[in-house]
Formats: structure tokens, sequence, C-alpha cells
């Protein structure tokens, strides 16, 4: 029989564990399952995905599920990794968070989205906040829609250090005895909503929202949660000041990740049951705010459009530190889980992708055959020679036996293939996809342009001179 226990991990954590017992199939566990050409996905491009995976082909991947049309159709580990092996899935656990205030909303413990809830201010969402807020207008005018769109204007730095340096903002707040005082006492830097910036402050925020609201956010999230979608094995682990911890404490088996996705896409369903609200959902996955680099973000999920070949695809996501991710792709009812852990390294991003772009998105035809290129007009590599300026450096290209290169500061250099009318294309580091797409004037000279990988797109133009 299921149990649930609450257990000690050291002297900084506590972890919720709902055991089940041991491996199951997808059946037993409430799913339908399909081969990959019963859902369309191309078999031989699956099977070759399968082969990469199995072989350890890609840097420290676990495992990978593919989920289309509600029918788990692929399911792959890499040697040493199983079906019922736990993982720490970090900022996923971020995205699960806010579905659970979603469900406070639903269960009527919380003011609903109808009602204003997102317009909730500091003061009324933690009342003894006051003495942090007094005399800052910026703090006073935070909402509850500016913590979750991770708008809230503090001065905020997680991305200039790694998760073990103490000038990294996050781990100075994530062992204080207060979360809140401790976010809340952090300077005010902007207006709320005028710019998005990474914080899992604002998550620690929810987590103690969680608590307040719910009593006991761990058992809330049992019952209310994972249970009703069957999820039997998790670890959830606490704060040092015993607060849930949102920012990434959460530990789940891929298979469920999986159920969470398909949840999502079904609009907050789980095999015709009600798990979330509809509206929660639909304004989880709204983009509130841009990024420059990168998807934008709704509430506590990412959602973006993914550059593929020329075209966009919409996706949201969670997605967690490690390379973690919970894809979602409603325009080809399509679910996808990756968990791998490559920590502080580049080939995270560069194996999910690879996986998407050179394994999924075409398994999926979502383009056609893709034609080869034959310009009419003789081709003239010169034309793109040159030095080009983009937000965040210079690159040039040049001409190096009979190959059009991309060069740039600190990157290997990029061959680049002819693929559409002034359309280029190259993979940087065997995985990456990166389009270069040229632009020209009226005579005909190439004045810029876009690049474009994942959910990346980059104008640059072309120097001259006087620049």
């Amino acid at each position: 029989m299921a149990m649930t226990k609450f257990m000690k991990k050291g002297l900084l954590s506590c972890i919720l564990v709902f055991w089940g017992c041991g491996a199951h199939s997808p059946e037993e566990e409430g799913w339908l399952t399909a081969s990959a050409e019963e859902v369309d996905l191309q078999p031989e491009v699956m099977d070759h995905l399968r082969k990469e995976v199995e072989e350890g082909s890609f840097e420290n991947l676990h495992g990978l599920i593919v989920v289309r049309r509600g029918k788990l159709a692929f399911e792959t580990y890499a040697p040493g990794h199983k079906s019922e092996d736990l993982h720490y899935v970090a900022s996923v656990t971020k995205s699960i968070g806010a579905l659970l205030l979603g469900i406070a909303m639903d269960q009527g413990l919380f003011p609903a989205i109808r009602d204003g809830a997102l317009d909730l201010s500091i003061e009324e969402l933690f009342p003894q906040s006051k003495p942090w807020v007094d005399g800052s207008p910026n703090k006073q005018a935070i909402r509850l829609g500016h913590i979750l769109s991770m708008t809230a204007g503090l001065a905020w730095d997680e991305d200039s250090h790694p998760y073990d340096d103490p000038r990294n903002d996050w781990v100075r707040v994530r062992d204080q005895a207060d979360p809140v005082k401790a976010v809340l006492s952090t300077p005010a830097e902007a207006v709320p909503g005028a710019e998005f910036v990474y914080s899992g402050g604002c998550s620690a925020l929810l987590g103690a929202l969680l608590e307040r609201v719910t009593g006991d956010p761990h058992e809330f999230a049992r019952e209310a949660f994972f249970g009703p979608l069957g999820i039997h094995e998790f670890e959830w682990q606490d704060l040092a000041s015993g607060v849930l911890d949102v920012p990434g404490g959460l530990h789940l088996r891929p298979r469920d990740m999986a159920k969470i996705g398909q949840m999502m896409l079904d609009h907050g369903l789980w095999r015709g049951r009600r798990i979330v609200s509809e509206d929660w959902v639909h304004e989880s996955c709204n983009m509130k705010v841009e990024n420059s680099f990168g998807p934008g973000y709704g509430l506590h999920w990412w959602v973006g459009d993914y550059q593929f070949r020329g075209e966009s695809v919409f996706m949201y996501l969670a997605s967690g530190h490690g390379g973690q991710r919970i894809l979602v792709i409603p325009e080809l009812e399509m679910v996808v889980v990756i968990v791998q852990q490559v920590f502080n390294n580049p080939m995270a991003d560069a194996n999910n992708l690879s996986i998407l772009t050179q394994f999924l998105l075409p398994a999926a035809n979502l383009l056609g055959e893709e034609q080869p290129w034959n310009p009419a007009d003789p081709f003239e590599l010169h034309l793109y020679e040159g030095d080009y300026r983009t937000e965040r450096g210079n690159f040039q290209i040049e001409i190096r036996s009979e190959k059009l290169w991309a060069l740039a500061e600190n990157a290997p250099p990029l061959e680049l293939r002819l693929v559409g009318k002034d359309r280029f294309r190259g993979t940087a580091f065997g995985r990456i996809e990166i389009d270069f797409q040229f632009r020209r004037n009226s005579t005909g000279e190439v004045t810029g342009g876009k690049s474009s990988y994942g959910f990346t797109q980059e104008s640059f133009h072309r120097l001259l001179s006087e620049d």
C-alpha cells in the first residue's frame, strides 16, 4: 500500500516521498501506448534517435520520452538509467509550483484570476512585508502577476555566477531563515512589469504563498496534484527555512513529467479528469514578457516560437538547470521529456536543440522533405563576405577553400551551406543547426539579415567603413 513519508535530508531540507512499488509498464501507469509509426513519427528517424541515446552519444543525457496524440510512442534511456529512476528536475519545479497555486485558486483557497488574483499586492500576499516595502514605490507596486512572470523589478543576478557561488543571489537567499524577508529586502531597481529578470527569489515567494494558503503544501501537492495524475513516486525538498522549495527542489520520474506535459496540452485534464482549470493553463502559457535571447515567459512557464529551418513552431515548456525539459508542442499534439545532467555546459542546450531539430521535428514531417536549393542565377559567395554586427558582438563571413564560413571570437569556425535564396545553414558542435537569412537592398547588395536557432533570433547588419 502506498504511504507518505516525511524524511530529513541532513539538517537543511525536508523530503516528501510518496512511495510506489518499483517498475511498472506504461499501461499500468495509466498511459495509452503506440508505436512511432502509428502516430506518424517516421520510424527510421526515431530508430536512429534511439540508437544515439542508447549508445550514449548525447553527453550526460539520461532519458527521453515522446508522447504524441495522447499516446506514449517513444521512450529510451542511456546506459545506466531506467524508467523508474527519480531525476532532479531543478527549475522545472517552478512551473509545477505555479500549477499548485492555480489549483488552490480552483479550490477557493485563493482568489481566482477573474477575481483579480494577479493584481494582489505584496502586502496583501504577505502582510508581514510592510517593513521591507515601505518607502519604495516600486516594491509597493509589485503584484502577484509580476512575481509569476519574474518582472518584479528587484535587483537580482542569478546568471553571472554559478549556483555554488555566494555572489549568486539565489545562493544568498536560499539558506536564509526567512526567504520572504530576504527576497523583499533586496533593492528595487526597475518598475514592476518593465523587464524580465530570471529570479529564484520570485519562486521562493511562491513557495511561501503556497504554505500560507494551503497550510501544508506537501500534503496539498500529493492530494490535489500528484495523486490525481497517478504520480506515486516523487521527492520535494524544503528550503532551510522549512518553506517548500519551489525554485528547484523536486525529483520526478520521466513518465510522470510526461503526464504533466500531457495534462497541460489537454488544457488541464488528465484522462478526462480536471486537474487545474483551463483558465490557469491558458494564462500560464500566454507570454507575459519577452526575453531577448530565448523564449519569453508566462506564469512560471517558458513560452516561445522555436525556429526550425526558416519556420516557427510555437511551444511552451518547463525548463531546469542541467537540461531538464517538459516541452509541449500543440501544433504537433506532442509532449517531449528530456532528462540529463549537463551542468554549466552548453552541451545541455546542444542536446535539446539536436533532439528537436535533427530528429523529432523532421520525424513529425513538420515541413515535409527538404528539397535541395538550386539557384537559377550563378552563385557568387563573395557577395556575402564582410564584417557584421549583432547586439551581442561582431562576426565575419569569409570564403575558405571555395566555401562560406562564419567566424566569431571564442567560437569554432562555422561552415555555411546554401539551403535557400540568400539562406545558409551551419551546424555548430555537430548538433546545433543555425540558419542565416541574408537581406539585400534595392541594388542587390547584402546589407544584413537574421540568424536563428532554437528559441533565439538575432538580427545583424553589415559593417561599412564608417562603422
